[in-house]
């Protein structure tokens, strides 16, 4: 794939950058495993490689001007990953919990028993929700709106 600005090759991944150094390429792809979603995924391990290394060398403003990039990186990787769908605001879970009610509500109306058990359900399910707290700080995600 060619870059549009110029003739140069465009980088899809991690296995587009020459590391000089097995360990470093080590280091990279243990970052790259990293349970997060992917969209940037492979750059932001690289940067957490490259402040690991600045920091064991003592380069304390490269390492600084690189977790600033993570940071970045980050909420970029997050903002994609919402937009994608991956992540849901508290809104649309508690939208898709009260489909589930109507759902429920429907089955079972009418058994022995079913409005009580139907209502504590929804009290418990209702309160998860509530209290649900993503990993991150994710404005606008199911940690809150």
């Amino acid at each position: 794939m060619q870059n549009d600005r110029n003739d140069l090759p465009a980088l899809a991944s991690t296995a587009s950058y020459q590391l000089a150094e097995k360990r470093a390429a080590e280091r990279v792809r243990q970052f790259a495993q990293n349970p997060n979603p992917s969209c940037l995924g492979q750059e932001m391990a690289l940067t957490r490689f490259l402040i690991e290394e600045a920091t064991n060398q003592g380069n304390l403003q490269t390492a600084s001007t690189l977790l600033t990039c993570l940071n970045k990186l980050s909420r970029t990787h997050e903002g994609a990953a919402i937009r994608a769908n991956e992540l849901l605001a508290r809104s649309v879970v508690m939208g898709i919990f009260e489909t589930f009610l109507t759902i429920v509500a429907a089955e079972f109306k009418g058994l022995p028993g079913w409005e009580l058990r139907f209502e504590a359900a929804a009290e418990r399910i209702g309160t998860a929700i509530e209290e649900a707290v993503n990993p991150s700080d994710a404005a606008s995600t199911i940690a809150g709106d």
